[in-house]
């Protein structure tokens, strides 16, 4: 598995360098392509004869320290750890279920600088919903994630 490099820093990666490491990664779904909307969904989506392409909203979250102080010469624990969000959605259950997998195989387990992206525990109960206040309506899948990253003056 590839790591993702992060710039490095003292306290750890910042919010900004996360969310684009995040965004690089989920641009590499083969179902979105360019879709893929950091924070908001514009207006108007693509279409095809009237049926949305598959896109991702990513939705980020800001980092809090998490972790413990190394005990009796162990590693360095502490770190900061990112929640963050995505909504995959398109006309079709098909595209929207389909891209969803490419979205969970592309993002869980990857590492990003000293940390692992890995789906929140709410993934388990996620359904697909229908969005009827926007046209053309669509169908979306919204998922949790986490990252834990570490900061240890050894690496």
């Amino acid at each position: 598995m590839t790591t993702t490099p992060l710039a490095p820093a003292q306290a750890g990666p910042d919010d900004y360098t996360i969310t684009k490491a995040i965004e690089a990664l989920i641009r590499t779904v083969p179902s979105f392509g360019q879709r893929v909307y950091p924070g908001y969904v514009p207006g108007t989506v693509p279409t095809v004869g009237g049926h949305v392409l598959p896109y991702c909203a990513l939705w980020p979250g800001i980092g809090v320290p998490h972790g413990q102080e190394p005990v009796a010469g162990g590693p360095d624990l502490r770190g900061q750890l990112f929640r963050f969000r995505t909504t995959v959605a398109a006309t079709e259950v098909w595209a929207v279920l389909g891209s969803t997998n490419e979205l969970k195989r592309t993002l869980t387990g990857a590492r990003l600088g000293s940390g692992i992206i890995r789906p929140a525990l709410s993934q388990e109960a996620a359904t697909v919903l229908t969005d009827n206040d926007v046209s053309p309506a669509r169908l979306y899948l919204d998922l949790a994630w986490t990252l834990a990253t570490t900061t240890n003056p050894e690496e």
